[in-house]
């Protein structure tokens, strides 16, 4: 087995890969995505069991984090400014990206691009160990031009 994908072309070998990693990938966000129990209010907020109120929708309560309320928010752009109430967001937000339906979707996305990156490398021109050594028959092309000025002028 192992001498069969020796065997295989540089190019050929790189986009088994890709199938590879997009198959593995697409299989384990398929099953993040069916064992998530992403619902409202849950995902990022893994700490609101340390909630600091509590709001009802939908006849279902969820717990408020003390970085929601308002409070909190007036004091940290008071300290802060803006730019902090944008980073507590952002931080926020990144944080959601690893639980849940939200994981299935960066696996997703990060199988395609490695992905990607196989096929590209398979469409590149890769130089053959033959082409690499000169043979003996071609003349050295660095003796053309010794001036290097690409003008084919002599010095």
């Amino acid at each position: 087995m192992i001498t069969a994908i020796r065997a295989l072309p540089r190019g050929e070998l790189l986009r088994l890969c890709a199938a590879g990693i997009l198959l593995v990938g697409l299989c384990c966000a398929a099953l993040v995505y069916a064992t998530s129990t992403d619902g409202p209010g849950e995902g990022a907020d893994q700490g609101a069991e340390q909630g600091a109120g509590y709001v009802t929708e939908g006849g279902a309560s969820f717990a408020v984090l003390p970085t929601d309320s308002r409070s909190y928010q007036r004091s940290l752009e008071y300290y802060g400014g803006k730019s902090a109430l944008v980073m507590l967001e952002l931080r926020q937000w990144f944080a959601g990206l690893w639980h849940g339906s939200s994981l299935a979707l960066v696996i997703v996305c990060g199988a395609v691009l490695a992905a990607g990156g196989c096929l590209y490398a398979a469409g590149a021109d890769f130089p053959d160990e033959a082409d690499e050594q000169d043979e003996p028959g071609e003349p050295d092309k660095s003796d053309e031009d010794p001036g290097g000025r690409g003008d084919g002028a002599q010095p």
